[in-house]
């Protein structure tokens, strides 16, 4: 957070100030710079919101990404038991959607919806190797995912008449599964032709299968843009 040094040599007020301060005093002043730091990273993260929906998405970039490894892993990521959310959003980032972190991205499986990153890396102590797990659910998890890119403006449509889906579908969208136990699958299209969309899956890995072969109790379409 608040860093002292970063006014040395700049402002030799703010240091008469801190003489004449005591501790509790300059605590306290502390705090509320920090405070204030919170409140316009709160504020950036707003504006964020209401850009993100209008950056650049590159839809055949997405497809290209979900046709090199649709049916083999990125060696880049870590792949999950339940690697199809994963997939996707490794997809839609080589799309052009940026990534968005905290201030501080903790060790682990990270439970938000407010932020979208996969920070993990491979990594080897001697001859150790192994994965350091960094990523968020909105990342790897179907409902997460979903929530993400809804309170980023995205639009969808949820049908469980196909042909609705693939109206509303386009390339570099995503679509998601729903059975009687809720929603558990996401894939991504990576062709829109003869009536039909054709996706890409990893968990299951396929490679342009046509979707109306699919079953689901219901499915929805993220239009992501």
């Amino acid at each position: 957070m608040y860093q002292l040094d970063r006014h040395l040599g700049e402002d030799s007020e703010f240091f008469d100030d801190l003489l004449d301060m005591t501790i509790g005093e300059l605590k306290k002043e502390i705090d509320l710079r920090n405070a204030a730091e919170e409140e316009l990273e709160e504020q950036f993260n707003e504006m964020d919101l209401q850009i993100s929906p209008l950056s650049t998405y590159n839809r055949s970039k997405a497809a290209e990404y979900a046709k090199k490894y649709a049916t083999k892993s990125n060696p880049n990521y870590k792949r999950y038991n339940s690697n199809c959310t994963n997939f996707v959003s490794q997809a839609v980032h080589a799309g052009g959607k940026k990534e968005k972190k905290p201030s501080s991205v903790n060790r682990g499986i990270t439970e938000t919806t407010k932020y979208w990153y996969n920070d993990d890396s491979y990594d080897c102590n001697g001859n150790n190797c192994y994965w350091r797990t960094k990523i968020s659910t909105s990342w790897i998890r179907v409902k997460d995912f979903y929530t993400y890119w809804l309170n980023k403006g995205m639009d969808v449509t949820t049908s469980a008449n196909k042909n609705t889906i693939v109206n509303n579908a386009k390339v570099g969208d995503v679509i998601q599964f729903k059975n009687k136990s809720g929603w558990y699958h996401s894939v991504i299209v990576t062709k829109k032709a003869n009536g039909t969309v054709y996706i890409s899956s990893n968990t299951k890995d396929y490679y342009n299968e046509d979707f109306k072969d699919k079953s689901a109790v219901s499915f929805r379409v993220i239009n992501i843009k």
